[in-house]
C-alpha cells in the first residue's frame, strides 16, 4: 500500500491535501497508482473498460461507475480507491441515479429496453422495470417516482415508493423530449427538445405528477445539467462553436450558472477553451474539466494549460477560481462527480473512458 502525496500546486499556489490510500484494483486485477506526471491524487488504469457515468453517494463510500464494456457498475470505494466489487447490470449501463431515500441505485441500460435498480445493501440487481423502448435518460424526483426518457418524444413516470415499480404518468410532447437532469433536491427535473435542442424546460416532481414551471431557448445541442446539492443552481457545459444562449452573450470557454427558480443566469466561470464536464459541488464549489484543443487563438495559453491532455478548474462559491489542475488525460463528457468527502472524480481516457482520476483537498 502506498500513500499520495500532501499537496499538488494549482494556479493559487500549493494546496494541502489528506492522504488517500491506495490499494489493488481486486476486480480487474489492476493497481491504483499514483500519477507523477500531473496533478491527480490517484489514477486507476482501468485496460478495456468503457465508463460512462459517474454517482457518488453521499451516504456510503462509494462512487458507482457505470462501464458499457463490462456490461457492469463498479463500486468505487472512496476510502481505498480501488474496486471493491462490479456488478453485471445487463447490456450497455449508462445513466444513473439514486432513489430518493438513497436505498437504490436505478441504472438505464442503452442496450434494451429496461432500468435495473441495484440493491445498495445488499449489493445486488432487484427486477428490472421494463420501459416502452430505449432509455435514454432517467432522474428521481422528490415525489418518490422514477422519470425516464426513451428515444421518441415520451417520458415516463414509475412509482418507486415499493418495488417492482408500478408505471404511473406517461408525458408526450411534440419533438424529442429528453431528460436533461435533476435538481440536487430533487424538487425539479430538467427536460430539452432533442429533436432540435432549442428548448429547455423545468419541471416540479415535488409531489404527484410531473408539472410544467418555466422554458429556456438554447440555439443546439442537448445539454448534460449538474445540480449543486441544494438545488439552488444549475449548470452545463456548453462549447460556443455549438451552443448559443439567445438570452445572454457568452464569450469562449464559459460556463454559466443558472439559479434554479427562475432559470436566469446567476453567474459565469470561464476555463477559456472546450469545456466538456462541469459539476456543482458541496460548499458552493464549482468543477470543470476542458479538453486539449485551443479554439481561441487570442489567448496565451502556454504558461497555463498543458497541451494535449486538459486542466481541471476549481471555482469558489463566488465564481472566482481557486486552483487549476494538470491531467493525465481528457476527461470524457460529463464524466465529472463530487463526493461528499470534497474530492472530485473523474471518468479519463477521453471518449475510451478507460480511466478513473481523483482530485483530493
Amino acid at each position: 500500500m502506498s500513500t499520495c502525496g500532501d499537496g499538488v500546486m494549482g494556479s493559487h499556489g500549493r494546496l494541502p491535501l489528506a492522504p488517500l490510500m491506495l490499494g489493488a484494483l481486486v476486480a480487474c486485477g489492476c493497481l491504483a497508482q499514483p500519477a507523477p506526471s500531473d496533478d491527480l491524487t490517484a489514477y486507476l488504469d482501468m485496460g478495456s473498460a468503457n465508463m460512462v457515468r459517474l454517482v457518488a453517494d453521499p451516504a456510503r463510500p462509494y462512487v458507482y461507475v457505470a462501464d458499457r464494456a463490462a456490461n457492469a457498475v463498479h463500486f468505487l470505494n472512496t476510502a481505498t480507491f480501488r474496486i471493491d466489487r462490479t456488478l453485471p447490470v445487463g447490456s450497455s449501463p449508462d445513466a444513473m441515479d439514486l432513489k430518493a431515500d438513497g436505498s437504490v441505485l436505478f441504472v438505464a441500460l442503452g442496450g434494451g429496453s429496461s432500468v435495473v435498480p441495484v440493491d445498495l445493501t445488499a449489493q445486488t440487481v432487484l427486477a428490472a422495470i421494463s420501459v416502452p423502448g430505449t432509455p435514454t435518460a432517467i432522474a428521481s424526483g422528490a415525489n418518490d417516482r422514477l422519470y425516464v426518457s426513451v428515444h421518441g418524444n415520451s417520458m415516463f413516470g414509475f412509482d418507486v415508493s415499493s418495488l417492482p415499480a408500478a408505471l404511473v404518468e406517461t408525458t408526450s410532447l411534440g419533438g424529442g423530449l429528453a431528460i436533461a437532469g435533476r435538481a440536487g433536491d430533487r424538487s425539479r427535473i430538467f427536460t430539452h427538445d432533442a429533436s432540435t435542442g432549442l428548448t429547455l424546460t423545468e419541471w416540479s416532481v415535488s409531489a404527484g405528477a410531473a408539472t410544467q414551471l418555466l422554458n429556456a431557448d438554447i440555439a443546439s445541442g442537448p445539454p448534460r445539467i449538474s445540480s449543486s446539492p441544494d438545488g439552488a443552481t444549475f449548470a452545463f457545459v456548453q462549447d460556443t462553436s455549438y451552443f448559443v444562449f439567445t438570452r445572454w452573450p457568452l464569450e469562449n470557454g464559459d460556463v454559466p450558472i443558472f439559479r434554479t427558480v427562475d432559470m436566469l443566469r446567476a453567474g459565469t466561470v470561464n476555463v477559456e477553451w472546450d469545456p466538456v464536464a462541469v459539476a456543482l459541488c458541496p460548499g458552493g464549489r464549482i468543477a470543470v474539466a476542458h479538453g486539449d484543443s485551443v479554439v481561441n487563438p487570442t489567448t496565451s495559453t502556454s504558461a497555463r494549460h498543458r497541451q494535449g491532455t486538459g486542466d481541471l478548474h476549481l471555482f469558489d462559491a463566488t465564481y472566482v477560481e481557486s486552483a487549476r489542475y494538470h491531467l493525465r488525460s481528457r476527461v470524457r463528457e460529463g464524466g465529472i462527480a463530487c463526493g461528499p468527502d470534497g474530492r472530485v472524480y473523474l471518468i479519463l481516457g477521453g471518449s475510451a473512458g478507460n480511466a478513473l482520476g481523483v482530485i483530493a483537498r
